[in-house]
């Protein structure tokens, strides 16, 4: 099986190149303070509850049979694809079916030239700290019942990492409700609006993306634990509430 991976909806197969060899990667590790005290063994721990960013390096190598441009154009269309983004993009490859990275490339190295034509280099992305299934980008909706309400529905995260969801919050009129995951609940006031709950961003806006975080009041944005959770919901009027779980490892 010939190796590949896809960078912002363009994959390396399209420049007439493959990846050499496994990957190399970076762990992601928690950010943490220590802090040391006159007199007291052992630092005191303080959580700053993120993960650091991780990388991860590419060695890749055209293939003259399959690429069109000459070793200085393969090295330019290289470049200008990877290179002229400024903000995450998605990343995937065929070593890790399922999931993708966001992330933004950061090094090209000097690109080697060989006798026989073929260019390789090794190429290096800045990455987020979590891989996330393409199975988390499926929404789940809800709809409320005859009592305006969503009774105790069971969603299950299959990772082992919690999860930041977008929440959509639908009223078929006007509605009020009041939405509970897990132990979280979040106050949506009276509205015909569509509210999106971005926990990744940590912004609430709607359709258009005006800002409506006086919309609602919650005393933290819910997340989706792993393994069972439980979403309950009751209001006046009628609503739906949609979820895009955004499942994610690391």
């Amino acid at each position: 099986m010939l190796h590949t991976f896809e960078f912002n909806s363009k994959k390396l197969s399209d420049i007439g190149a493959v990846l050499m060899e496994n990957p190399h990667y970076t762990l992601s590790v928690k950010e943490l303070d220590f802090i040391s005290l006159p007199g007291k063994s052992g630092d005191i721990i303080t959580d700053k509850n993120r993960f650091k960013n991780s990388s991860i390096s590419y060695k890749v190598s055209s293939m003259p049979l399959f690429c069109s441009y000459t070793e200085q154009e393969f090295v330019y269309v290289l470049s200008e694809w990877l290179l002229t983004s400024y903000d995450y993009k998605i990343l995937r490859d065929t070593y890790n079916p399922g999931y993708f990275r966001k992330a933004i490339c950061t090094d090209i190295a000097n690109p080697t030239v060989e006798a026989s034509g073929v260019v390789w280099t090794t190429v290096t992305f800045n990455c987020d700290p979590f891989r996330y299934s393409y199975l988390g980008l499926q929404s789940v909706t809800f709809h409320s019942n005859s009592n305006f309400r969503i009774e105790n529905v069971t969603f299950r995260n299959p990772e082992k990492w919690e999860s930041e969801p977008i929440i959509e919050i639908i009223p078929s009129d006007s509605a009020v409700m009041n939405l509970k995951i897990n132990d979280i609940s979040v106050s949506v006031y009276d509205t015909d609006k569509t509210i999106i709950i971005d926990v990744p961003n940590r912004n609430v806006y709607d359709t258009n993306g005006e800002p409506c975080n006086d919309l609602i009041k919650a005393p933290k944005l819910p997340v989706l634990l792993p393994g069972k959770n439980v979403i309950y919901a009751s209001g006046i009027g009628s609503y739906t509430v949609k979820i895009t779980p955004n499942w994610r490892r690391l």
